[in-house]
């Protein structure tokens, strides 16, 4: 097996790899280090390393030392697919950042979401998230949905808003009834 790593103009790698007789296996024109992730995600090389193991970047081998990952997988980290779009009909799908955005996230796909939806957001958030979450602001979700959430996490979620209790001494101050 040949590979051939190339220097591209723009700082980006170009990885080709070749079986014994020569047949390409892999064409990669486009592909960056782990340093080079960190920079453009302003992330540590740690963080990086984390998603590597996590599974969350997919690498397409270690060279020179450091791992090499298609700059295409980039984009899911940080976008969601347009193909998500009839999940959000209120808001534009590539103005959604998963840190920025969870409050809109998290209950349109556990109301609406496929399979690999809610894995991508179990996979994103982890389960305590989302069995606090659902604790605390599971009302947002049909009956049905909170329902069936509150089973597969093992947890019973939030029917009715939850009030901040500062709030309601304030709210019992100024004279409001409870």
């Amino acid at each position: 097996m040949k590979t051939v790593l190339e220097s591209n103009p723009d700082g980006t790698w170009s990885l080709k790899r070749f079986d014994r007789k020569g047949r390409l296996l892999l064409n990669s024109p486009r592909s960056l280090t782990v340093s080079q992730v960190a920079l453009k995600l302003k992330k540590s090389r740690r963080q990086i390393y984390r998603y590597l193991k996590a599974r969350k970047l997919q690498p397409l081998g270690k060279y020179l030392g450091e791992w090499v990952v298609r700059e295409s997988e980039l984009s899911v980290l940080n976008h969601i697919p347009p193909s998500w779009q009839p999940l959000f009909p209120e808001h534009d799908v590539s103005t959604l950042r998963p840190n920025k955005h969870s409050a809109v996230l998290i209950p349109a796909i556990l109301e609406r979401g496929d399979g690999s939806q809610t894995r991508w957001l179990l996979d994103r958030y982890g389960k305590p998230k989302l069995k606090t979450w659902l604790k605390t602001t599971g009302w947002r979700l049909s009956d049905r949905s909170a329902t069936f959430w509150g089973e597969m996490l093992g947890i019973r979620p939030a029917r009715e808003r939850s009030h901040l209790p500062g709030a309601m001494a304030v709210a019992r101050s100024l004279g409001f009834p409870r």
